[in-house]
């Protein structure tokens, strides 16, 4: 006969202490599972950020090897392909002042060097648009862009138009090759002969010949370049731009279409905004700006995302072109409306009144506060942009803002070495 003692049971499990176990393992895995979506995300970042570096650094000595600038080898956006001329297009007739190009070879090499406008939209620069248009307009519309009376109005001015990098391409490249030369440094199945007088040879896909190490590349980082010479022209900022799994076919509107209906309609891949107020950039930390546009332009922005500020040093004269890092971005962008009061807000820049011809009363715009990250950055508030000068924050800055860019190498070097 078996005697239990009631006094020391037996040890046993209950039901309630099973479901409460696995209610804390299932908390714990759906922590976990939160988690690896984000820990993925910050590895893909890790990767983009490691190739365009590296990538960065290649072009930019590749850049200084083949001696693009130097040696001829630079084409307009022209389907007769028109060879880029150095003196008379990077720099004014006097001499006084430059312009600065946009290196794009993928680009002029899938539009076949063809020239597409459209309202406010020029393909051949960089950014797309025309040098006057207003970026508190809707650039797809006949008058979006300003009219400058007979005073020199900020921005635009007789001879003050916002500034624009010329795009150029390379001569007798096809989209193909094009596809080889701006990809992924690790994957090149292009040779490229010693001689620069000899062009790049494809290698690999259908041509029946692959080197030994070298792979097809896989198409999702890319480069573009920009080139600005310095104020003294003795040197130039070059900055070579990395993307990742970038668009290059034409996404702005033409004729043949009907009008955007929405702002991810309109172009997306190269938008410009106006600065309205800014504070920092000194010392290198880089500072915080308001970007304002028109609501027909899309605000999509985001940390990590980079954009370019440009401008005029005065009416006509030498450009400015940095590129900066989006540290932090407004959560929404804010609707405001332009004319209202003859100011966006109070304390805030009092926009230029509307030109002849043009009724702006009541625009719709979009505002969002940036902070970026890069170098110093002098804004303007020069009478020649400000006729009426009152102290309200005026400034002749615009900002590019470029997609999926992942990062952007940056140069000084002498003109001698290009």
């Amino acid at each position: 006969m078996i005697i239990r003692n009631s006094l020391n049971p037996r040890a046993a499990i209950t039901l309630i202490e099973v479901i409460f176990s696995i209610g804390v393992i299932m908390i714990g895995l759906l922590g976990l599972l939160s988690v690896m979506p984000l820990a993925g995300g910050r590895a893909r970042d890790a990767v983009s950020l490691s190739v365009g570096a590296e990538m960065g650094d290649s072009i930019a000595k590749e850049v200084l090897v083949r001696k693009w600038l130097g040696n001829g080898n630079l084409v307009n956006m022209s389907g007769t392909g028109v060879a880029f001329n150095q003196s008379t297009q990077l720099f004014s007739a006097g001499g006084t002042t430059s312009r600065g190009i946009c290196i794009d070879p993928l680009y002029r090499a899938v539009q076949g060097g063809t020239v597409t406008s459209f309202n406010s939209y020029d393909n051949s620069l960089f950014p797309y648009y025309v040098a006057n248009h207003d970026p508190l307009l809707n650039p797809a519309e006949s008058d979006s862009t300003w009219e400058p009376p007979s005073i020199a109005p900020w921005p635009a001015g007789e001879a003050g138009d916002a500034p624009r990098l010329t795009r150029v391409g390379l001569s007798g490249v096809n989209a193909e090759l094009a596809r080889t030369i701006i990809e992924s440094v690790n994957d090149l199945v292009v040779q490229q002969p010693k001689d620069t007088t000899i062009p790049a040879k494809l290698t690999g896909l259908n041509s029946g010949e692959t080197d030994y190490g070298r792979r097809i590349p896989t198409g999702e980082f890319s480069w573009m370049a920009t080139l600005v010479p310095t104020q003294n022209r003795r040197f130039a900022n070059l900055s070579i731009v990395v993307m990742q799994n970038r668009v290059v076919d034409i996404d702005f509107p033409n004729a043949t279409l009907t009008p955007p209906i929405l702002p991810e309609m309109n172009g997306m891949s190269e938008r410009v905004a106006q600065v309205t107020f800014a504070s920092g950039f000194s010392g290198g930390a880089g500072g915080v700006v308001h970007l304002t546009a028109s609501a027909t332009t899309s605000s999509d922005l985001a940390p990590n995302d980079w954009v370019m500020l440009s401008r005029r040093l005065s009416p006509g004269g030498q450009q400015v072109h940095r590129w900066y890092r989006v540290v932090a971005v407004d959560q929404e962008a804010e609707e405001i409306f332009a004319y209202s009061n003859s100011e966006l807000v109070s304390g805030e820049a009092a926009l230029p009144a509307p030109q002849s011809g043009i009724d702006r009363t009541d625009e719709e715009l979009w505002r969002r506060r940036v902070s970026l990250d890069g170098p110093d950055w002098e804004f303007n508030f020069d009478a020649a942009f400000e006729p009426d000068s009152d102290n309200t924050f005026q400034d002749n800055t615009f900002a590019t803002i470029v997609q999926d860019v992942v990062s952007v190498t940056e140069r000084l070097i002498p003109w001698t070495d290009l």
